[in-house]
């Protein structure tokens, strides 16, 4: 009967950790997805709409005006690596519009710049309107959790661009490891205990 219940501990336990890292890991997510739709309806997009996704844009005023805003955005919080912001021309080529990184970083993309690292479901984004989460992914910048919400233009109905919000992958991890220490700790403490009761009983018998 006690080994009955050591198991059905031990069950409940693992059980109640998975549980934990789910909803942690989804109420991250609903975070960053809230926050990248916060940061789209703050952008000029009167401004946006005039680029052209092409090296010329760096000479106007308003690029300019938006890549400032990005970065403005992005000091936001220190848990923010890069914002920027893509749009499709071409045949379906996904392409950066402007980003936060200052021209001199190594990790700076130029306007007109191919965004290689488009997948599937960020290409889709092109024909909605719901702001996602991806990854963790990695890419020749790091490992990251991306939120990305797309703007539709109101006078087209048109999505015009999609601006995206990168998050450290350690800082998702590290959420999701505190998040388990409780469950974790009580499934070992529960076990310990256990194990000792299961040592005293074999001692009296």
């Amino acid at each position: 009967a006690l080994t009955l219940l050591v198991l059905t501990g031990v069950v409940t336990g693992i059980l109640f950790t998975v549980q934990t890292l789910r909803l942690t890991d989804a109420r991250l997510r609903t975070q960053w997805t809230t926050e990248v739709r916060l940061m789209e309806r703050a952008l000029d997009w009167a401004a946006v709409k005039q680029l052209r996704g092409e090296a010329g844009d760096a000479a106007t005023a308003d690029y300019a005006r938006v890549k400032q805003q990005l970065e403005a955005l992005r000091r936001v919080s220190p848990q923010y690596r890069f914002v920027y912001l893509m749009a499709l021309r071409g045949e379906g080529d996904v392409r950066i519009l402007a980003d936060s990184e200052p021209a001199s970083s190594p990790d700076f993309s130029p306007s007109g710049t191919a965004y290689s690292e488009a997948t599937a479901q960020l290409v889709g984004l092109f024909s909605g309107n719901q702001a996602i989460t991806e990854g963790p992914v990695e890419d020749r910048w790091g490992v990251w959790v991306s939120a990305l919400a797309p703007h539709v233009d109101p006078e087209t109905g048109q999505v015009l661009a999609v601006l995206g919000l990168d998050v450290d992958a350690r800082q998702w991890r590290r959420a999701l490891w505190q998040a388990t220490l409780l469950p974790l700790g009580a499934t070992l403490a529960f076990l310990l205990a256990a194990g000792l009761l299961l040592r005293l009983q074999a001692r009296t018998r």
